[in-house]
């Protein structure tokens, strides 16, 4: 008995947290983020554009709620991990706004399971609600790759003689040998 009650809690509260299910507050208003769609790839420094609905909505005092837009990791969307908040434009947003741009922080890692978390507190009880989009993917950064491959071409040794091998930002190779007294 017991077995079954605790699974019909944890499906529940995977349909409140799973990404692209909106959420609804104590007026019948409900957040619904659109975009990023569900699949889209990113790169970190990428501007991404952040776009919701709102659905049965219940007037100004609605729309007027300020929201914090965050990327979060939902490889388990039951303990989604807030791992960036965005600076966005504009830099105050609000319910009303519907939309918003930021950019993908160089500090996000290669994923396939992100997504745009946005908390807002509920207009009638001030209770934290959190919303969150389809999830995304974001690949690994060129900068990152390129900084890896440089770090792993350079060879030091310290006995007599160094041998210096690098490369430089422009790719090009330096090579040279100090010899030590």
């Amino acid at each position: 008995m017991f077995g079954k009650a605790v699974s019909l809690i944890v499906a529940a509260c995977a349909s409140l947290v799973s990404a692209g299910d909106g959420c609804t507050s104590s007026t019948g208003s409900s957040l619904s983020i659109i975009q990023p769609a569900m699949g889209t790839t990113f790169s970190p420094g990428d501007s991404i554009k952040v776009v919701w609905n709102i659905v049965n909505p219940s007037g100004s005092a609605y729309e007027n709620l300020p929201l914090t837009l965050q990327i979060g990791n939902a490889v388990n969307p039951l303990n989604v991990v807030v791992v960036a908040s965005l600076t966005t434009s504009p830099a105050s947003v609000y319910i009303g706004n519907l939309t918003a741009s930021a950019t993908i922080p160089s500090t996000i890692t290669a994923g396939t399971n992100y997504t745009i978390e946005a908390q807002y507190k509920d207009v009638s009880t001030s209770n934290g609600l959190v919303c969150f989009s389809p999830q995304f993917a974001v690949k690994a950064s060129t900068v990152a790759t390129t900084a890896a491959a440089a770090a792993a071409a350079t060879k030091t040794t310290t006995s007599g003689a160094a041998n210096v091998f690098g490369a430089a930002s422009v790719g090009a190779f330096i090579a040279g040998a100090i010899t030590l007294l």
